[in-house]
């Protein structure tokens, strides 16, 4: 990995969790994903409502 790519993916990082601890979790996927993933791979991630099923079922439960 060159500079260039290392500075996109820790920037993506950073955005990812910015994100998250706004609770935007289907965000701080797409950010991620973004960084990592073709635009082939995003377009079929998002058709199958990836993004938005993981931000629903991946939280942690709040404490009680």
């Amino acid at each position: 990995m060159g500079d260039e790519d290392l500075a996109r993916v820790g920037e993506a990082i950073e955005r990812t969790a910015e994100a998250a601890a706004d609770g935007r979790l289907a965000d701080a996927a797409r950010i991620f994903v973004r960084a990592v993933a073709t635009d082939d791979e995003i377009a079929a991630l998002e058709a199958t409502g990836f993004f938005e099923h993981n931000a629903r079922y991946g939280r942690r439960p709040e404490p009680a």
